[in-house]
């Protein structure tokens, strides 16, 4: 019979998030298709995404023979993320073009999303986000932390990435701020493009 008393006492929590996010698009190399109807956008958006999410994203070109290659794009058309040492403003500028009085709060580090924290303790030229809520691109086939670019909260709205047959691209939250989020437009790339 077994011995209870060695047996640690365990409890552990399942937290589900209540939104799916992330997926699969697909981009038919050759076919013209409305931009509208190719938009991948953050989870709620564009109200605000949830704390604490990992959303990975995987962008496929079709391509026009069975065992042929073609390059697929991403365009960000809006990007607002909130980061864990966001600092708050509190502003008084008015439309006369007063100066802004800024007081800086920095916020603590609540979030359980162990993407960020594993990025965070990667330095590479590509990485500076820390504990921000962060956007991982791979052009290369693998959310590799030293090659892929990281597009962090407070940086300037992310131009295009291109590459062949897939681009990956992971979306990480963490617990302390959320915000509105992003759109991307997926395409099959001409080759004339």
């Amino acid at each position: 019979e077994l011995d209870r008393s060695i047996v640690p006492n365990i409890t552990f929590s399942v937290e589900q998030s209540k939104t799916c996010c992330g997926g699969v698009f697909y981009a038919k190399y050759g076919e013209k298709t409305a931009i509208s109807k190719q938009m991948a956008t953050s989870p709620n958006y564009p109200s605000k995404y949830e704390a604490n999410q990992k959303c990975p994203y995987i962008f496929k070109c079709i391509p026009k023979e069975v065992n042929g290659t073609c390059r697929i794009g991403i365009d960000f058309i809006d990007f607002q993320l909130e980061g864990s040492k966001r600092q708050l403003y509190d502003q008084t500028l008015n439309k006369k073009g007063l100066k802004t009085i800024t007081n800086s709060i920095e916020t603590g580090s609540n979030d359980s999303n162990t993407l960020i924290s594993l990025s965070e303790n990667t330095p590479s030229p590509n990485n500076n986000c820390g504990r921000k809520d962060q956007i991982v691109i791979s052009t290369c086939g693998v959310l590799y932390p030293k090659k892929s670019k990281h597009i962090c909260a407070g940086s300037d709205q992310p131009d295009s990435f291109e590459a062949d047959n897939e681009i990956l691209l992971m979306f990480i939250t963490n617990g302390d701020h959320e915000d509105r989020g992003f759109v991307v437009n997926y395409h099959a790339l001409d080759d004339d493009y």
